[in-house]
Parts: structure tokens; C-alpha cells; sequence
């Protein structure tokens, strides 16, 4: 491998069941290459979303490679989420990785299922309201301070300087972001989250 990464991250194309995969047009091609080798980097490229390509999702696991070595580190029971797992298993990755690659092309066709930015979707509403950890029903409002809480031990642990408020700002405006868009559409079941209400 010429860079020697860990993790090679590369943009997509997404399509829908029924769309022709639109062809990359080669014209659009910038092969921009970004090296991520610092741990510090590294953690904020992936925890706080920072330096992110078009189309590249720094967070998602698919759209990306790994070496072996590093998924072999992931803990699989921290990450078994029936859904949003992969907020848990791919900062694990990362910050197992000592070198990380992003490339600014199209190399992935991504099936969407969910309408993008669907809040209003009952598909959303049954993932964001349906959620379990390792088979246990978990509220939605509970997994933000999951993720957070999580973040903080792995940067912690690691001696990455991202801090606390860092965290909690893009755990909790994502997070409250989708619970806003089901409230608004009264999709958030009123069975979820009693206790965190």
C-alpha cells in the first residue's frame, strides 16, 4: 500500500431501489488524498466530524476499508446497537488506527433505504424509537449521554485532546436534531424515553 494507512475512507454515490446507479463522471474525478497520522487528528477528523470531504461520512463503517489489525481491537459488545452502531464501532476503528486515508472520489454506491433527512419517516421513527443494546430496549433520549459518556472514556484513555463540551456539542446536536424533526412530525412514540421526558 502506498500510504500505509490503517483506514482508507472514500466518498459515495448514493442511489435509491428502483434508480439506475448514476455513472461517476470522470470529469468530477479530483483524487484529492488527505493524510490523517496524528492521534489527535485522527480522533477529531472522526468524533467532531472535522475535515470532511463531499460525500465522504467520517462516522458511517461502510465506505471505508480497514486493515485487519484494527477491526480485530473493536469491541463488538460496546457496539451492538440495533441501531446508530456505528457511532460505536467506528471510533473505535479509528482511534485504533495510527494512520487514516481519505480520498475525495466516488469508489462506493450506497443503497439508501431511509429517505435522507426523513425525520417525518415511520422507517426513522421505528429505528430511533425501537433501539436495543445487546438485546435490552434503550430510550432514545438515553442514547446521546450513551454516546457521550463513551467518547469521553475513549478520548480520556487515549490522551487525545478533544474536549468534554466538544463531545456534547455534536453528540447532542445530531442526536436532538433527529428527536426534534419526530417530535414536530408526532412520530415519537409516547411509549419511548418515559423516563427521560
Amino acid at each position: 500500500m502506498e500510504h500505509d494507512a490503517d483506514i482508507v475512507v472514500y466518498a459515495y454515490r448514493e442511489f435509491k431501489d428502483g434508480e439506475e446507479k448514476q455513472a461517476v463522471d470522470l470529469s468530477e474525478v479530483r483524487q484529492e488524498i488527505r493524510e490523517l497520522a496524528d492521534k489527535n487528528e485522527i480522533a477529531r477528523y472522526c468524533l467532531l466530524a472535522e475535515l470532511n470531504l463531499p460525500n465522504i461520512h467520517a462516522m458511517t463503517v461502510w465506505g471505508k476499508l480497514y486493515r485487519r489489525a484494527v477491526v480485530e481491537k473493536i469491541d463488538w459488545d460496546i457496539s451492538n446497537y440495533r441501531a446508530f452502531e456505528d457511532n460505536f464501532w467506528t471510533p473505535q476503528a479509528f482511534l485504533a488506527a495510527k494512520k487514516a486515508i481519505l480520498i475525495s472520489d466516488v469508489l462506493i454506491f450506497y443503497r439508501r433505504n431511509v429517505p435522507y433527512g426523513a425525520y417525518g419517516s415511520e422507517v426513522l421513527s421505528s429505528r430511533l424509537t425501537g433501539n436495543s443494546w445487546n438485546g435490552q430496549p434503550i430510550g432514545y433520549l438515553e442514547l446521546p449521554n450513551r454516546m457521550g459518556k463513551f467518547y469521553s472514556e475513549l478520548v480520556k484513555d487515549r490522551n487525545i485532546q478533544v474536549t468534554d463540551t466538544e463531545i456534547q456539542n455534536i453528540v447532542y446536536v445530531n442526536q436532538i436534531g433527529r428527536l426534534d424533526g419526530l417530535i414536530h412530525t408526532n412520530l415519537l412514540g409516547e411509549e419511548n424515553n418515559l423516563d427521560y421526558i
